[in-house]
């Protein structure tokens, strides 16, 4: 499907982006900026994350969060 300006992407009634209980995530970037909140809000909608980062240091205090 090509996005069009305009085009209007909608989501069926019976998924809901709330809950990934039962979903895994490989975030990529996990360490900082949006990679670091994207992996925060879904493990905190129940998803198991897998984080992929290049600096550990920033990896724990994610982790340990």
């Amino acid at each position: 499907m090509r996005w069009r300006p305009g085009y209007i992407l909608t989501v069926p009634p019976t998924f809901n982006v709330q809950d990934f209980a039962g979903r895994v995530a490989i975030v990529t970037g996990a360490a900082r900026g949006l990679g670091r909140a994207t992996a925060e809000r879904l493990y905190e909608r129940g998803a198991s994350v897998a984080m992929n980062v290049r600096d550990h240091e920033h990896a724990a205090t994610v982790h340990n969060r």
